[in-house]
């Protein structure tokens, strides 16, 4: 920012005065993130449409953005179903927000994970939060493969009934030397 010119005097804040600053605007800049309830658009584009203002209407849009034309189209879209014309007013929507830019977006994590081609309907993300009533499972396939690939395994229990036994044996000696 030092090189464009720009000064920053970083003030930290609590939890409290914080949340008070967002609540009345009186910010320049702030951090904040979001976890999506439910995997569709909507569900961030309401962080910017206008009448969603965190300062004058109490809502969720703590950037306090607002663009008639976004707002016009939030509403035309927000009660669609998902079709061809409803993507393509949420395309041109993100190309409003991308254009004005009132989000810096600094990261999005990832995750890797291993999973069986009979668990279905995976994605991994840590933006939607209730990610398991989405996911399926394939009974047939989970029981196939449970049956090629987890038959029982007894020598472990062969083994523990050995020793067991085995250290009885110093015990035996023991109470037959002590009673002679």
């Amino acid at each position: 920012m030092e090189r464009l010119g720009i000064r920053i005097k970083i003030v930290s804040t609590d939890l409290n005065t914080y949340r008070r600053k967002i609540v009345n605007g009186n910010y320049q800049m702030f951090l904040s993130g979001w976890g999506a309830d439910y995997p569709d658009p909507e569900n961030f584009l309401f962080l910017l449409y206008g009448p969603n203002g965190t300062v004058k209407y109490k809502a969720d849009n703590r950037a306090n953005y607002d663009n008639p034309e976004f707002n016009s189209l939030f509403e035309q879209m927000d009660t669609m179903r998902n079709s061809r014309e409803r993507l393509k007013i949420i395309k041109k929507m993100v190309d409003i927000v991308n254009k004005d830019c009132p989000w810096i977006n600094l990261y999005i994590r990832e995750n890797y994970i291993l999973i069986h081609d009979w668990y279905q309907n995976v994605k991994t993300t840590e933006i939607v939060q209730n990610k398991l009533k989405y996911r399926k499972v394939d009974p047939q396939a989970r029981l196939k493969y449970i049956k090629e690939n987890n038959k029982p395994v007894y020598w472990p229990v062969a083994v523990f009934i050995t020793l067991l036994l085995l250290s009885f044996i110093p015990a035996y000696f023991t109470l037959r030397r002590k009673y002679k």
